[in-house]
């Protein structure tokens, strides 16, 4: 996939993601804004895409987890699911 294209991957199949529109924008940053606000000095980080979510069936290796989505907003209270290219998340199936 091109670099300047957004896609999500569920269950295997991509989807392409359409740029979000102004108030889409308007919304998620003051959703980010108050979220950060509340998690200030708790163990919680709230992270705004692009932010990669894994989400592996079992142990199986990144590069062939079926699901990876950039969802809006972000809360991550696990620290040990932080990766360099994004969050490992709950496992499904």
């Amino acid at each position: 996939m091109a670099d300047d294209e957004r896609w999500e991957l569920i269950d295997g199949v991509a989807y392409a993601m359409t740029g979000p529109v102004r108030i889409h924008q308007e919304i998620v940053t003051e959703l980010g804004r108050q979220v950060g606000n509340y998690l200030q000095g708790k163990p919680c980080k709230s992270l705004c895409r692009p932010f990669g979510h894994t989400s592996p069936r079992t142990d199986e290796a990144t590069p062939k987890v079926e699901t990876v989505v950039q969802p809006d907003l972000s809360i991550i209270c696990d620290q040990s699911k932080l990766d360099k290219p994004g969050c490992r998340g709950a496992r499904i199936g």
